[in-house]
């Protein structure tokens, strides 16, 4: 039996898929950096306005901190080599398009906890 917060996870989880897409080296994250956060949580919320999932950084954005930081975790998170993440597009924005050459979009799903 589901219960009202169960729902919104539910749905939630729903919506990340919209945030991970498959490609023909891996999949693309969308992802939203906060950085200079109190402490790096990958995956924190999804953020349905812009379809992307919310990463908090604990690095700052400066001098390329927080994108090393980013791909240091999600290099730890998904056990791939730092070499096969790449940042598309938004290197230096809060937005990102994060390629994980090698790993699909069903097990990227899983490994963030919507698969």
């Amino acid at each position: 039996m589901l219960v009202p917060g169960d729902i919104s996870r539910l749905i939630a989880m729903s919506s990340i898929r919209d945030a991970v897409e498959e490609t023909a080296d891996g999949c693309i994250l969308r992802l939203r950096i906060i950085a200079g956060s109190r402490k790096t949580i990958l995956f924190s919320e999804y953020d349905p306005w812009r379809k992307t999932i919310v990463c908090r950084i604990g690095a700052p954005a400066m001098e390329g901190l927080a994108n090393r930081e980013l791909i240091r975790g999600l290099s730890h998170h998904f056990n791939i080599p730092e070499q096969s993440i790449v940042i598309l597009s938004g290197s230096a924005s809060q937005l990102k398009r994060v390629l994980l050459r090698g790993i699909c979009r069903a097990r990227a799903l899983e490994a963030i906890g919507a698969g």
